[in-house]
């Protein structure tokens, strides 16, 4: 019959519910407003449900508690390049200093792009400084880990041109 000895893929994993949990006690920001009046407003009622409102929240949030959750009807939708991922490639971008302005004005626009196969990332642009904090989290899918190639390059960015000021190249497989 139809489809006899074709073998069925497998499903991909499925993520139907979560857990969120504090290890410490969350620093916690809010304001209390009813109908455009502010709580603030009504000497010693904001520091009782001010009070109030962050005990009841630490102990829903920081550990052995948290917030449990279930997807209802959310299937995860794979893109073509995810389902033909092997693992992930993380990668932080800090700082850098002592960068050298091509145009020789004092100062650059610093970047720094991400490349692995067809996936190019980019950090926000950082003007005028030679020493950028990024504090950058990327991740990058890895289809082949033997032959896939992860480029960094920092760049000046200029109204009309990009300048390089550095890159390096690194192969997946010697990553550790």
């Amino acid at each position: 019959g139809e489809g006899e000895g074709e073998a069925t893929p497998p499903e991909p994993p499925v993520v139907t519910s979560y857990n969120v949990a504090a290890t410490e006690e969350p620093v916690l920001k809010f304001k209390l407003a009813l109908g455009g009046m502010s709580f603030s407003a009504i000497p010693g009622l904001e520091g009782q449900i001010d009070s109030a409102i962050r005990n009841s929240l630490h102990s829903a949030l920081v550990l052995p508690n948290g917030i449990k959750g279930v997807f209802v009807d959310a299937p995860l939708q794979l893109t073509p390049l995810e389902a033909k991922a092997v693992g992930r490639l993380s990668i932080k971008v800090f700082e850098a200093e002592g960068l050298v302005d091509p145009d020789a004005w004092g100062s650059c626009d610093p970047f720094v792009g991400v490349e692995l196969g067809e996936q190019l990332l980019k950090t926000k642009t950082v003007y005028k400084t030679t020493a950028p904090t990024w504090n950058a989290f990327m991740e990058l899918l890895i289809l082949d880990p033997d032959s896939d190639v992860v480029n960094l390059m920092v760049g000046d960015e200029d109204m009309y041109k990009v300048d390089t000021l550095g890159s390096l190249e690194l192969k997946v497989r010697e990553l550790k």
